[in-house]
């Protein structure tokens, strides 16, 4: 395989449903590394270090593996987000569906989750990230090499707090009916625990996802993007809860953004809510009209989540969905004692640690083989509490 380089930007979902926009536009040859390992004329020449977020989560170890797995499939992986430009030359070769029909828009209600207006770029950014091509040479690598990407537009301008959480409902539904098996939801609901609207929105999504929690379906979500301690959302004196994040589903995992500083700085945090950290600053993604744009946020965080999920049942097709999470989770990498101490709370800042990918070889063989995946956890795996 031919590996391309690849250097995010985080949403998150308040009662305004905020995305940040602060990246630079570029084209594919202005990004700052390479593409990938070799070129159209000159294959197999030796690869330059790729950006720190995919050499942070191993990632060019678990594609060897996919590269010469026996069995693949084609995983389905669900992107609700605010629009995608279909036509991209990173997305439309691997888009769910069929001619025309790629996904649903739940804003405008039709079957073109196109982004409106041009620049409302983060579903395209997202969606890159989890399945961006390998083969052309040019931009990014999506993490999940043959995902098939479900794209499903639930958020736009204007909508009130309750007609997003009705469109995002939707969205899920559509998701699990339809035959996804992993749902990235870069966006998180920060609601008033004493507001009686926001009481309701949340019990209505609360039902929808724990509906959701029997299904063999994994739902990966953003928290925030502000430095707060999402442990204490949890505590009544906390006026304030982070929907579908803080949900505590068997298939649900909560994602946060970590910085490549010594220390790793982590985004929003907490030792029992948030479940794992992965990259989220710096990261190169595709834009609307075939460009590029580089940004930061748990949002992409969420989404190198998503594309490892992909990657893994692509290659280990019949494990359940709350196999695929203990995997992640429990092969978590350790954060150091000094992980966001910036924002002054004590580690654990993170309940399992950074998403790492360097299990995925020891895995697949335990898969092949007939062992237990649980032989394959380390001892310090665990759940919320």
């Amino acid at each position: 395989m031919k590996y391309r380089k690849v250097p995010i930007l985080c949403a998150a979902v308040s009662s305004v449903l905020k995305y940040s926009f602060t990246g630079t536009l570029v084209v594919a040859a202005q990004l700052t590394l390479p593409a990938q390992t070799g070129s159209k004329t000159q294959p197999g020449l030796a690869p330059p270090p790729l950006h720190w977020a995919w050499t942070s989560i191993d990632a060019t170890q678990a594609w060897d593996v996919w590269t010469t797995a026996a069995e693949k499939v084609e995983p389905v992986v669900a992107v609700l987000d605010n629009g995608f430009d279909l036509d991209h030359f990173e997305l439309k070769s691997h888009l769910w569906g069929t001619a025309g029909k790629h996904g649903y828009d739940f804003v405008d209600d039709d079957d073109v989750p196109e982004p409106v207006p041009p620049s409302t770029y983060h579903g395209t950014f997202v969606a890159g990230l989890i399945g961006a091509d390998h083969g052309n040479f040019l931009g990014i690598a999506g993490v999940s090499p043959n995902a098939r990407l479900m794209l499903l537009r639930w958020d736009g301008e204007g909508l009130t707090v309750a007609k997003r959480a009705d469109n995002l409902i939707r969205a899920v539904s559509f998701a699990l009916t339809n035959g996804a098996k992993v749902v990235n939801i870069s966006a998180a609901f920060v609601l008033r625990k004493t507001a009686a609207e926001d009481q309701i929105i949340q019990g209505l999504l609360h039902e929808r996802f724990q509906s959701a929690a029997s299904s063999n379906v994994l739902i990966v979500c953003a928290v925030a993007n502000d430095p707060l301690n999402n442990s204490d959302l949890d505590d009544p004196a906390n006026l304030f809860f982070e929907a579908p994040a803080m949900f505590e589903f068997d298939n649900i995992i909560c994602v946060t953004g970590l910085r490549p500083n010594p220390e790793r700085q982590v985004y929003e945090y907490g030792k029992s809510s948030v479940d794992i950290a992965a990259p989220a600053a710096g990261i190169p993604g595709p834009a609307p009209d075939d460009l590029f744009r580089f940004d930061d946020g748990a949002s992409f965080a969420t989404a190198f989540v998503s594309g490892s999920a992909g990657l893994i049942w692509s290659i280990m097709p019949k494990l359940h969905a709350t196999e695929v999470r203990a995997l992640l989770l429990g092969k978590a990498k350790l954060l150091s004692v000094n992980t966001g101490k910036e924002w002054g709370h004590k580690p654990p800042a993170v309940h399992n640690g950074a998403l790492d990918l360097t299990f995925v070889k020891d895995a697949y063989d335990a898969y092949t083989n007939g062992v237990a995946y649980g032989a394959c956890f380390p001892a310090h795996a665990k759940d919320r509490p």
